[in-house]
């Protein structure tokens, strides 16, 4: 009988062919593994993401198939949500503070520029503090364009200030852009309000007829 002895080297190359072996199992296990969790995570956002399908039609995961005109309803509903929340504020720092934070939940960094230059530098939170002063808004309009994606809109509005003084008015019509977004409790429209932009602050007399009659 033969005894094979083994050399160092005959040693080394079992060691490294065991080596290979257990990398490449290893190697297939995580990518089992990171497939596992990404298609589990596609099955989570195919639940929250808005899809619009070859018809024009929009469905929210596994919601069921809604229309245009629904979806288009849905995402005015989320434009004017922001602008209450935006503007409909009073002197108490702790609501303006809660209705800020709401609406910025619903656009992109766009609302917190428009923030810094209405509160801020235009100076209108301080006004409402030293006037003990009341802000609401007033929409008269919201209009989005589907045949875009992100689709495109204005909203034509009326910014009114009350004070033991007495009310002014000025308008507060601003163009955007809105895309779908994961649906959420702080987004419940599964919206984003993008690139706002107040193209028109002219001061006004008052409200229209119909608003003062509401």
């Amino acid at each position: 009988m033969v005894v094979k002895q083994f050399s160092s080297i005959d040693k080394d190359v079992m060691f490294l062919k065991w080596a290979f072996v257990l990398v490449v199992v290893v190697s297939i296990g995580s990518v089992c593994g990171m497939a596992y969790y990404f298609h589990q995570q596609t099955r989570i956002a195919e639940k929250e993401i808005v899809v619009i399908d070859s018809n024009n039609q929009t469905y929210i995961g596994n919601m069921d198939l809604v229309s245009v005109d629904r979806r288009l309803g849905q995402l005015v509903y989320h434009v004017e949500s922001f602008y209450r929340a935006f503007w409909n504020v009073s002197q108490e720092e702790e609501y303006l503070a809660k209705s800020i934070n709401a609406a910025l939940m619903l656009a992109d960094e766009s609302a917190e520029v428009m923030y810094d230059k209405f509160y801020e530098i235009d100076g209108l939170k301080k006004y409402l503090f030293e006037n003990s002063a009341k802000s609401y808004i007033h929409i008269e309009e919201v209009l989005i364009d589907p045949s875009t994606y992100p689709y495109r809109g204005e909203i034509y509005a009326i910014h009114e200030l009350e004070t033991s003084y007495g009310h002014s008015y000025r308008r507060m019509d601003a163009t955007f852009e809105i895309r779908d977004y994961p649906v959420g409790y702080q987004n419940p429209v599964g919206a984003l309000i993008m690139k706002l932009d107040v193209y028109n602050t002219e001061k006004v007399d008052g409200l229209p007829a119909e608003e003062n009659e509401k």
